[in-house]
């Protein structure tokens, strides 16, 4: 895979991310990829950055600092289209998010050269319906929770996959 254009999404009020922004920064431009910055990581850094949603309709690679949210926001912004995230792990211990800070470069070198492999994974497409109204549509990575804020009570749900009831 060729890459040549990489956004930078960071975990919103990540404070210590600015160094590993500008250093990404630094290891991209010497590689002669662009780099371009959701909001957040431009912030980081004084600038001025991009929606998520404009990032993933213009990269060939996102890059995702922070957790597993950070992913699971990313890969929102992503929708349907086919861009890999790579996601770095600030924090715990992260299931989405797996690079740690430390492993960052050394792990994109591999990814430049073709040694690593994309994980494809399966998207839920959600649609919440009343009475036949629909209440909400969503595209969700990694589950879909249906709860209700008032007092337990029995749902009546339906679910398919692949166009067959299941």
């Amino acid at each position: 895979m060729k890459i040549s254009r990489v956004g930078i999404c960071l975990k919103p009020g990540q404070s210590d991310g600015a160094g590993l922004v500008g250093g990404l920064r630094t290891w991209l431009c010497e590689r002669s990829v662009q780099v371009f910055c959701d909001e957040e990581a431009a912030a980081s850094v004084g600038e001025t950055g991009l929606s998520r949603e404009s990032l993933a309709a213009n990269v060939d690679l996102l890059v995702a600092l922070g957790g597993d949210g950070t992913v699971l926001g990313v890969a929102r912004a992503v929708g349907s289209r086919s861009v890999p995230i790579f996601g770095v792990n600030l924090g715990r211990l992260g299931f989405l998010a797996e690079v740690a800070r430390e492993d960052v470069f050394a792990t994109l070198e591999k990814v430049f050269h073709d040694k690593m492999v994309i994980e494809p994974r399966m998207r839920l497409d959600v649609r919440v319906e009343r009475d036949g109204q629909v209440l909400g549509e969503y595209l969700a990575l990694n589950d879909a929770v249906i709860s209700y804020a008032g007092t337990a009570r029995l749902i009546e749900l339906e679910a398919w996959l692949d166009g067959a009831r299941v």
